[in-house]
């Protein structure tokens, strides 16, 4: 968020930190540039999701609808809020493999009445 953009992953030397934490954070400008090529799903990993509200708001301005995952919070961690945040992402057309999360079990057809 330093630079706005794109950064090649060899650049995340000890230069690159020390700039990110004296510089100018340019949060929506690097989310803006991640809307404009296209991507729809933000995950923040951590204890405390802060981040997501400002992802949110950037795709808001920009007029992009696109999801905003925390995937933990303080005192509910652990498999299932991590679950509960992948399956948020599939329910809005994220491409998710649940074999590694629910091993031997398989897909039905539901019948096309209501229940």
């Amino acid at each position: 968020t330093v630079t706005g953009g794109w950064l090649d992953t060899k650049n995340l030397d000890a230069e690159y930190w020390y700039r990110n934490l004296r510089g100018t954070v340019e949060f929506e400008q690097a989310t803006g540039a991640l809307l404009t090529d296209g991507f729809r799903f933000f995950v923040e990993v951590g204890p405390h999701p802060v981040l997501g509200v400002a992802v949110g708001e950037s795709a808001e301005a920009a007029g992009v609808d696109a999801a905003v995952l925390g995937t933990l919070r303080r005192g509910e961690g652990g498999q299932g809020q991590v679950l509960r945040a992948v399956g948020r992402a599939w329910e809005r057309g994220l491409g998710v493999d649940w074999s590694g999360a629910f091993p031997g079990a398989r897909r039905v057809e539901l019948p096309t009445y209501a229940f």
